[in-house]
């Protein structure tokens, strides 16, 4: 293997914990964001308190809790928007991630058993 395959294997990998939290309208769909580029993206959080940190700043908004890899699979899969950003709170700008690379993630995941 030379050195670039290896940067770019290493580069490329997704971790995902769960549980996840995502941002809904009440009660309506997932929450958005417009990122720097001009798309606008669902908001997800890695962690509880962040999703409360958010959630305080806001009128309106539930929280939703993912447990399983099948429950992120479906709730990506039913989201309008293609783009999602993780833990996007005050002036953190959050990290953002295609819709199709995250659910190609998921896909492998259900598929090699892992408990939906």
């Amino acid at each position: 293997m030379d050195e670039q395959t290896f940067f770019d294997g290493l580069y490329s990998q997704v971790c995902l914990p769960l549980p996840m939290f995502a941002a809904r309208h009440s009660p309506g769909g997932p929450v958005a964001t417009k990122l720097a580029d001009g798309r606008i993206a669902a908001l997800l959080f890695t962690d509880g308190d962040l999703l409360q940190r958010f959630l305080a700043e806001r009128d309106h908004y539930k929280g939703v809790r993912l447990e399983t890899v099948g429950e992120f699979d479906a709730f990506l899969a039913a989201l309008p928007v293609d783009v999602v950003v993780f833990d996007r709170v005050g002036s953190y700008r959050g990290r953002a991630y295609k819709v199709d690379t995250l659910r190609e993630f998921t896909q492998k995941r259900l598929t090699a058993g892992v408990k939906a």
